[in-house]
């Protein structure tokens, strides 16, 4: 009895522990990339250098390759996640929708190289505890590209 007892209570406890989510707050944050043509003054450079944040963001939250939820950080660049142990990837929308970067028509890119894009997620989270996690950059989100700098573009306009 005492045996049956034990066994009920270690599957219980298994399952329990298997399916606890764990609390996670993550901050956002990029540079911004010169994006002119000519040589950025001391004062642009030194603004350059500071870390912003990516308020009001929207990600979409992807694990075994489905989509499982969608984020939006906060005005300090913040979310707060409630997941279960394991891995997960953080994409852009117009990478979850299947979209180009800055909105223009799909023939102004090259259709091969965008669906190997869509696939790479943009952080990779893994969650082990509630304060043993990682996150992880794996590609620059928009903001943090110039425009010319947009992958897969078939024609670069370049500044001047």
């Amino acid at each position: 009895m005492k045996l049956k007892f034990f066994i009920i209570t270690f599957i219980y406890l298994s399952f329990f522990c298997s399916a606890q989510k764990y609390k996670i707050e993550l901050q956002f944050n990029y540079k911004q990339p010169y994006c002119g043509g000519i040589q950025p003054s001391p004062e642009s450079v030194a603004e350059l250098e500071k870390d912003k944040v990516i308020d009001n963001y929207k990600f979409y939250v992807y694990r075994k390759s489905k989509c499982i939820d969608s984020v939006l950080t906060n005005n300090d660049g913040k979310i707060i996640l409630n997941y279960k142990a394991g891995t997960y990837n953080l994409l852009e929308d117009w990478k979850h929708f299947k979209k180009t970067p800055d909105g223009s028509p799909l023939n102004e890119y090259d259709k091969t190289c965008l669906k190997k894009e869509w696939s790479k997620s943009n952080y990779k989270l893994t969650i082990i505890t509630t304060t043993n996690f990682k996150l992880e950059l794996v590609d620059i989100i928009i903001k943090g590209k110039c425009f010319y700098k947009y992958p897969c573009l078939i024609k670069r306009h370049l500044p001047q």
